[in-house]
């Protein structure tokens, strides 16, 4: 994905997985360790694909939360899966960022779409500066909010 490729230009550590092919849990796993996560989905039936659908039904039933998200949405004439996404993740997940650059395509990726992957990859870049998700160091905050005070 070319999208990757700019990424790893920026020296930014990339996973690329294939949620058709890759069972669920490992993609769930991944997501719980990176605090970016860029889904892309092509648009079917004017709804979401069902294995992508299938993987957003799983982020919310473990409570995935606290991530920065990138959208990527592929479709020839209705292209609204990137919407629907957005409005999935916004009204099922708390504290998701999702990042104001969507890519739009068609399959296969044009040339002239070279600027638009480069815009999202430097927001993905650029949000990766500014948040901190040490998701250990969250843990051990929240431990220590819930642990009752001692009384002597």
């Amino acid at each position: 994905m070319p999208s990757c490729r700019a990424l790893q230009a920026r020296r930014t550590n990339v996973k690329l997985c294939d949620a058709s092919t890759t069972q669920a849990s490992y993609l769930i796993a991944d997501m719980f360790r990176l605090s970016h996560i860029v889904l892309a989905s092509q648009t079917y039936s004017l709804s979401i694909c069902p294995v992508m659908e299938s993987l957003l039904s799983e982020m919310k039933m473990l409570n995935l939360q606290n991530r920065h998200i990138a959208l990527v949405e592929n479709g020839s004439c209705a292209c609204t899966v990137g919407d629907l996404m957005e409005d999935c993740i916004d009204e099922n997940m708390k504290d998701m960022e999702v990042l104001n650059e969507h890519l739009s395509m068609s399959s296969p990726l044009p040339d002239s779409k070279g600027r638009e992957v480069g815009s999202l990859a430097q927001a993905i870049a650029d949000s990766m500066g500014e948040a901190t998700c040490d998701c250990s160091k969250r843990f051990e905050k929240k431990q220590k909010q819930e642990e009752p005070e001692k009384r002597f």
